[in-house]
């Protein structure tokens, strides 16, 4: 099983696609932050992970505003998907062949000390795929107590 964990001092922007009068187009701070995204990825390229199926891990963190509460989760605007669909259309090519390999996905909006976005990407062969079923299944008939 092949892990990449990667953590990138990075403004993230959320990608909301914008509709105009003649044509369709990403909001310009989504195109800087799909550029910067792609130069922080290159060096992290690799061919373990362009075939198979793959587990991916986001974590977008962000400073907490002052007058934010003390809470570690924000759940205030971007919404998740806007998140997401900017990251992995620059991750598709870069650290993994196709997004359709991605068959587990978490995603995590929080708090922290600085802009950040931490990206864990693993291969699951059959085994790691069994493991992962069997500790779902125990958490939720543990949950249903």
């Amino acid at each position: 099983m092949a892990t990449l964990d990667i953590c990138l001092p990075i403004k993230w922007a959320p990608g909301q696609i914008r509709k105009g009068r003649w044509n369709v187009y990403w909001p310009k701070t989504t195109q800087a932050y799909k550029a910067a995204l792609a130069g922080h990825l290159l060096p992290h390229k690799s061919a373990a992970f362009l075939k198979g199926s793959l587990a991916v891990t986001v974590h977008f963190i962000r400073p907490r505003p002052k007058s934010a509460p003390k809470r570690e989760w924000f759940t205030v605007r971007p919404d998740m998907d806007n998140l997401l669909k900017p990251t992995l259309d620059e991750m598709t090519g870069v650290l993994f062949g196709d997004d359709s390999q991605i068959v587990e996905l978490h995603a995590y909006k929080r708090y922290g000390d600085e802009w950040k976005l931490q990206i864990l990407v693993e291969t699951l062969g059959l085994k790691a795929r069994l493991l992962r079923v069997a500790g779902s299944l125990l958490r939720w008939f543990a949950r249903s107590d």
